[in-house]
């Protein structure tokens, strides 16, 4: 018969003098896994699992400030926390030019010009946008595929456009049409001194000049085709 002796346990196995924390087959030593590895464990387990924010907040986000024209709802992660979220008011169908810069204006409550601007930086259509004041030409803002396709410096004088154009309309306080904003076909040659009746960059052009009140006028143009 074999006599089985005790076991004698060690200090360095389970004493609490090593720190040690009991564990699926014995104890671990804290040393083992780290500093304050075990309770950082623990207090990350016991964290509730985060969550995303709903499409609703997203929504408040875009009301102060227009995101990138198109349609924001697909680049939104779908949220299985919110199943039963209500569905969210769609951006309208954009149009090209100042129809389109006031829809989204109305529809994210923003101004005209600051939505004027973000729609020439989307670069949805090729388009300038110019802001006027008593004495000329403010500032510009071309859309990249304006830029690239060399329609880069445009008339600034208001002498150096065309007296019945809408932006001279719209300087002279004439009143507006119903749709708010004045419109006319124009060429490249009218407002681009560099573009000659001849040219082959003297396509026809689509001039739309809106009255800011005490801001001026804005005028968006825009060529005829979709692409330059």
């Amino acid at each position: 018969m074999v006599r089985c002796g005790r076991v004698k346990r060690t200090a360095s196995a389970s004493s609490p003098a090593q720190g040690g924390r009991r564990c699926l087959g014995g104890s671990v030593p804290e040393s083992s896994a780290g500093p304050g590895q075990g309770s950082e464990a623990r207090r990350r387990s016991s964290l509730p699992c985060p969550v995303l924010p709903s499409v609703r907040s997203f929504a408040r986000l875009g009301s102060r400030c227009p995101p990138e024209i198109g349609d924001i709802s697909r680049s939104l992660p779908s949220h299985p926390e919110h199943p039963h979220s209500a569905p969210q008011k769609q951006l309208p169908i954009i149009k090209r030019g100042m129809p389109g810069v006031l829809s989204l204006a109305m529809h994210f409550d923003t101004s005209v010009t600051s939505t004027a601007i973000r729609y020439a930086k989307a670069d949805t259509t090729p388009c300038i946008v110019l802001k006027w004041g008593s004495d000329g030409l403010a500032w510009k803002w071309f859309s990249q595929s304006m830029f690239l396709g060399g329609y880069r410096k445009v008339r600034a004088e208001i002498e150096g456009i065309p007296e019945d154009c809408p932006t001279r309309k719209a300087l002279a306080g004439e009143a507006a049409p119903a749709n708010g904003y004045f419109e006319s076909g124009t060429t490249a040659s009218a407002w681009f001194p560099f573009v000659r009746d001849q040219d082959q960059k003297n396509v026809i052009f689509i001039e739309q000049a809106m009255v800011l009140g005490r801001f001026g006028v804005l005028t968006i143009l825009y060529p005829l085709a979709a692409r330059l």
